[in-house]
């Protein structure tokens, strides 16, 4: 039955791709889009069993050939045989490559006889591989002749794994692999205190901590897929979750802070940590974060940041961790925060080091974060964001156009690369909704040039979902609305803590969402429109399926909102209403049929958070460890009990008023205008 089923799936995906017009058939919706393509008539077609043959003996290009041959039979059912040699129907060669095509370029070309795929390296011949991935349809392989190669040379993605939820060794495996399918080719897992120092078991709190085995796994995976895994553990501020422990009082800036104060002591724990830090992370990097240290100057330090400065003294504690761990034999990374605002100081910087200048919000000229680096001779990687923090689903009218003419200005000046950022600072947020604005990160950084985010609208569904439509992209933009609706009627956007406002019982948080009453019927207009576009997509959807359950989810949540706005205005219309209707010495039967309908309402809105409540338990444990997964869950059962407690409360309203009794005013019970 289950191959029956696969089988009626490609059948109904080759009749949906035979039904485009030809021109939309002939266009190849390739992510990242290639330097030079030339497309030419005819497909190559598949004849069973396909033959892709590699160099013998060369592990790292079989590898990626295994890729390619599951591709094509999960979109076509026609089996892949890998085999050593030059005399397949599909042939990986790497013999006499041009030079031209640098360390990661490749060239490819289908006819319909055979595939060629041509590179210098294994990672050219990787991305090869990932390009004819995205081209196989269940009719064959459009005939082209692709020529590529990278803008930049460092493409990367932020993992935020301090701020919550911890993930699992197989989603982080699922990460760096999806991360690959689209070249990105470093990772950046940031570690405040979640990591398991052997010489420091109370950093790693229990369940919610990575640990040597998973890392040296997960390193290895990576590098199969030409993915470098950079650790970036905290060496100033950010540190509050070690610092919180009496053993390390004595390292803080101030009591219960969350800087380091500089100095020796301090430079010894640094050392402690990157000493089992650097085992298990063989790549050329060590990032050492360091941003955003306003403490520092405030406490222990304050006689020598009134002597020298604060940007000196922390110009002064780079210098000391350079030394401290150039031994290593790895390039540092720090964040360039608090070096744009004195670029007369930059020159002091060791020129080895690398600056990762990060800025989350559009901007007319992004020199300022790249220029002052670059003129002091210093690499520079580029840090745009995907602005998922503190929000239900990332803000992409601000991610993208950051995304699009930051990482451009880092090809300009030369930037070493570009790193894509996530944060999840409320721990709230599911890593698969970032999926969308990443992949436009990793296509502006391979891209040379402009990367036109309309295009990602085109290509999405096919390079990351395999859907031959344009449904989940669509439906993205219907989740993202959200954002400008409420913008227009409050200051502030979709964030996380519009989720918790209570529409009745709290009266401050009813007002907050009296605010966006005008535009609750749009909001949920516009999930609503979501939820069924991924629906229709789902039929068609042939890989990375479960980030449909994630967006649907989100969508319902935003949908929430609408729900809790128009809630704040109705409840209290409603409840007016019914205590107006009372006539002295009459039946109260209008009253009570309002309570009732009141009732109904409130009823919806508990049902809303019990379901939202067990779908995000759910989509958090297919990514994460159990660990933090409380503190979201707290939240849920804090409004389920102020639902029942509603519930209850207009209940015995209802029973006041079939006794005869009057029940409480609107004033009394905080629902006035």
């Amino acid at each position: 039955m289950h191959r029956r089923r696969l089988t009626l799936q490609r059948f109904f995906l080759a009749g949906l791709l035979l039904a485009l017009p030809a021109a939309a058939r002939c266009e190849l919706r390739l992510l990242p889009e290639p330097r030079s393509v030339t497309l030419r008539e005819g497909r190559f077609a598949f004849r069973a069993p396909v033959v892709i043959s590699v160099a013998a003996g060369d592990a790292e290009d079989r590898f990626a050939a295994g890729l390619l041959a599951e591709e094509i039979a999960a979109a076509t059912g026609t089996p892949g045989q890998v085999v050593d040699g030059r005399h397949g129907a599909i042939v990986l060669d790497r013999a006499g490559a041009p030079a031209e095509l640098g360390e990661e370029g490749y060239r490819l070309d289908v006819q319909p006889s055979r595939v060629r795929l041509v590179a210098r390296t294994a990672a050219g011949m990787f991305y090869a591989v990932q390009t004819l991935r995205q081209m196989v349809e269940p009719d064959g392989i459009p005939a082209a002749t692709i020529v590529d190669w990278p803008a930049l040379r460092w493409r990367g993605v932020h993992d935020d794994l301090s701020r919550g939820p911890v993930p699992t060794l197989e989603s982080l495996k699922r990460r760096v692999q999806t991360a690959a399918d689209f070249k990105l080719n470093f990772y950046v897992l940031y570690l405040e205190g979640c990591y398991g120092y052997q010489k420091h078991p109370l950093i790693g709190p229990p369940g919610g901590a990575l640990e040597e085995g998973e890392v040296r796994e997960l390193v290895a995976y990576a590098r199969r897929f030409h993915v470098e895994l950079v650790p970036e553990q905290q060496t100033l501020g950010h540190l509050r979750q070690v610092l919180k422990y009496e053993s390390y009082a004595d390292l803080a800036e101030i009591p219960n802070g969350s800087t380091l104060a500089p100095g020796p002591k301090v430079n010894d724990f640094i050392r402690s940590l990157y000493d089992e830090l650097v085992p298990v992370f063989p790549g050329p990097f060590l990032h050492l974060g360091a941003d955003e240290v306003s403490e520092l100057g405030q406490g222990r330090s304050r006689e020598q940041v009134a002597k020298l400065g604060q940007v000196e003294v922390y110009v002064q504690h780079l210098r000391e961790l350079h030394e401290l761990l150039n031994p290593y034999g790895k390039r540092l990374i720090f964040w360039g925060d608090i070096l744009k605002e004195r670029p007369d100081l930059i020159p002091q910087v060791p020129g080895d080091m690398v600056v990762a200048s990060w800025y989350y919000l559009p901007a007319d000229d992004y020199g300022p974060w790249v220029r002052p680096f670059r003129d002091a001779g210093l690499d520079v990687i580029v840090c745009p964001g995907t602005s998922n923090w503190n929000r239900v689903f990332p803000n992409l009218d601000i991610a993208l156009p950051n995304i699009r003419s930051f990482i451009r200005e880092g090809q300009r000046g030369k930037a070493l690369g570009a790193l894509t950022c996530t944060w999840i600072d409320d721990g709230d947020g599911l890593f698969g909704l970032n999926w969308y604005p990443l992949a436009y990160g990793a296509a502006a950084s391979w891209q040379e040039g402009d990367c036109d985010p309309a295009r990602l609208k085109q290509v999405f569904d096919w390079a990351f979902f395999r859907n031959p439509g344009t449904q989940v992209a669509q439906a993205i933009e219907q989740i993202n609305s959200a954002h400008r609706l409420i913008r227009s009627v409050c200051p502030t956007d979709a964030n996380t803590q519009l989720m918790w406002q209570h529409p009745v019982h709290v009266a401050a948080e009813r007002r907050t969402m009296v605010q966006l009453a005008p535009i609750a019927a749009p909001l949920r207009l516009a999930q609503e429109q979501a939820i069924q576009l991924v629906e229709q997509a789902r039929p068609r959807v042939h890989r990375n399926a479960d980030i449909l359950d994630e967006l649907g989810f989100v969508a319902r949540r935003l949908h929430s909102i609408g729900l809790r706005a128009n809630l704040a205005r109705r409840v209290p219309e409603l409840y007016q209403q019914a205590v107006d209707s009372i006539v002295p010495g009459q039946q109260a039967m209008a009253s009570i049929q309002t309570l009732a309908l009141i009732i109904v309402l409130l009823v919806d809105g508990r049902e809303n958070a019990v379901a939202l409540r067990a779908e995000h338990e759910r989509l958090w444990l297919s990514e994460n460890r159990p660990y933090w997964l409380g503190n979201i869950l707290s939240l849920y059962d804090r409004d389920i009990q102020l639902w029942i407690e509603e519930l209850n409360n207009f209940r015995y309203y209802e029973v006041l008023l079939r006794g005869g009794a009057r029940p409480p005013s609107p004033a009394e019970l905080g629902l006035a205008p």
